[in-house]
């Protein structure tokens, strides 16, 4: 798990596969990520035992991208695929599509279902690593719902423009 930070001119790269022992447990959500991540790529190793299969499925799953070899990165390029081996917008709005399905078949559509449905959205921001274009997704996504449950309309640009203030007032780099 790798884990950058940047503030103050000061730039620091953290990965744990690379520390010589671990640091220690973390209790509670965060703890509970983790273990679920090692789950995921614990279930990588049994299902894809070839490298670069498993390097893209943890890419695609969990925000990975550290088993994606060169030459399979390389050719993603060529290809224009490379845009599949990262967790994205996309990915997080058909993940918010199945929950939201799910969330009509158990509880219709009523308004708890739209906090059932964020919930869910934010479980997977943080169990992918919070990428950016995921956040900015997850934003406007959590505005779309806001507009279904208070009965408002929606538009995209307007979420869009939201996400883009409230990711730049956080971290303006």
């Amino acid at each position: 798990y790798t884990h950058t930070l940047a503030g103050n001119g000061i730039f620091l790269i953290s990965d744990a596969e690379k520390s010589p022992q671990p640091i220690g447990k973390a209790d509670g959500l965060m703890g509970n990520l983790y273990s679920l991540r090692v789950y995921i790529d614990s279930l990588g190793k049994k299902y894809f035992p070839n490298e670069d299969d498993r390097g893209l499925f943890n890419a695609m799953v969990i925000g990975d991208k550290r088993l994606i070899s060169e030459d399979l990165d390389a050719s993603l390029k060529a290809s224009g695929l490379s845009h599949i081996a990262v967790v994205s917008g996309l990915h997080l709005s058909v993940a918010m599509a199945f929950l939201m399905s799910v969330a009509w078949l158990f509880v219709g559509k009523r308004r708890c279902g739209y906090i059932l449905v964020f919930a869910g959205a934010f479980f997977i921001v943080l169990l992918t690593g919070a990428g950016a274009s995921v956040i900015r997704a997850f934003i406007m996504c959590s505005i779309y719902l806001l507009s279904k449950y208070i009965y408002r309309d929606n538009d995209s640009p307007t979420s869009l423009s939201v996400a883009v203030l409230i990711m730049t007032f956080i971290n303006p780099f």
